[in-house]
């Protein structure tokens, strides 16, 4: 059994799911003689000829696809989409109060009666208060938002570089 990828693995078909037939069915991709070529999936699929059972060279209608879409799309800007999270700190807030309420039971149960223990309570409850006060002090409001940067240049130059998953995943939208 031979382990390593076969040569059309390694190409794969950059109009998979993107080119069909006249008669509706995909467009496939098969080795010829001398070139790859598209032809009707619809002999493969169910065993019927298509009326238009004719083969098309891969490189002609790759180069033809790929020079309509450029027309299409090749002056569109690139824009890459950046997300930016909001602020919200209801869950610190939450979490110094329970903590300020702990502090607080284990006082009125008593935990806390040495001198050298009111010492430690009295700073953990003023380093807690103090956390509290920043955390509700007024932030600038930052809500949740994403942009869309523009990137330089536009759609021939990454997609010409782009490898043939990535061009045909463009193709398909």
């Amino acid at each position: 059994m031979n382990s390593g990828p076969s040569s059309k693995q390694g190409r794969g078909s950059p109009l998979l799911r993107v080119a069909f037939c006249t008669c509706g069915q995909a467009l496939y991709q098969n080795k010829g003689r001398t070139e790859q070529y598209y032809r009707c999936a619809m002999k493969a699929i169910a065993g019927k000829q298509c009326d238009q059972n004719r083969s098309i060279s891969a490189p002609l209608l790759e180069k033809t696809v790929e020079d309509a879409f450029l027309d299409f799309a090749g002056r569109i800007e690139i824009m890459r989409r950046i997300f930016r999270p909001g602020i919200n700190y209801t869950r610190q807030i939450e979490d110094v109060t329970r903590s300020l309420d702990r502090l607080r039971e284990d006082r009125d149960t008593g935990l806390y009666d040495s001198s050298e223990d009111r010492d430690y309570w009295v700073k953990a409850v003023k380093s807690r208060q103090a956390k509290l006060t920043e955390l509700k002090a007024p932030h600038p409001a930052r809500k949740l938002r994403t942009s869309n940067p523009r990137i330089s240049g536009s759609v021939p130059s990454p997609l010409a570089m782009a490898p043939i998953s990535r061009r045909n995943a463009v193709a398909r939208g």
